[in-house]
């Protein structure tokens, strides 16, 4: 999916275009607003404005996650392989106690791996909006839709007739787990 990226600096703004977007079918599930500012996120869930999620949308705990849950198969990997390698006699006698013992080693480390990248991804900025940081400080909204490719002209032209609201960008709403602040 598409993402598209739009700034504002009015409340006001941002519930004019969930209301008009809500009209022309765009659900909550694609629609996410989001300030860092402790009083405009209160005056958003006040209006009953759909709020960013905290997990996935402000920080990275989930990209980081997965990251860690790909470390931890391959550490997992590597310790059945190097079980197998330094163990000969052991690995010809190989019985299904050992597998379930390896798989179990290598569940635990992917485990770890998902703990630790979520942990040290809640405190990251999410990879996709640290572009933005400078106008989320500022206390700007920064509104995010979801859209298909087909729909995306639809979504900017429903855009383009908002007064206040500023193009800020676009981008995918998947994340590669490796990707690279841009």
């Amino acid at each position: 999916m598409k993402r598209l990226y739009y700034l504002t600096s009015s409340i006001d703004c941002a519930e004019r275009v969930s209301k008009e977007l809500h009209e022309k079918g765009v659900t909550d599930w694609n629609f996410h607003i989001m300030s860092k500012k402790y009083d405009n996120w209160n005056n958003l869930k006040k209006r009953g404005l759909h709020l960013a999620s905290f997990y996935f949308h402000q920080h990275d705990g989930k990209r980081i996650a997965e990251r860690g849950a790909i470390v931890g198969a391959l550490a997992g990997l590597c310790a059945i392989a190097g079980f197998l390698l330094a163990s000969p006699e052991i690995a010809s006698e190989f019985r299904a106690w050992s597998l379930v013992s390896l798989a179990f080693t290598t569940a635990i480390l992917i485990a770890f791996g998902v703990g630790f990248g979520m942990i040290y991804g809640l405190d990251s900025e999410n990879v996709k909006i640290r572009r933005f940081h400078d106008q989320l400080e500022e206390g700007q909204y920064l509104i995010m839709i979801d859209t298909i490719k087909e729909d995306a002209d639809r979504i900017r032209d429903i855009m383009a007739d908002q007064p206040g609201i500023t193009v800020a960008g676009e981008g995918h709403s998947q994340v590669n787990p490796f990707q690279m602040a841009s």
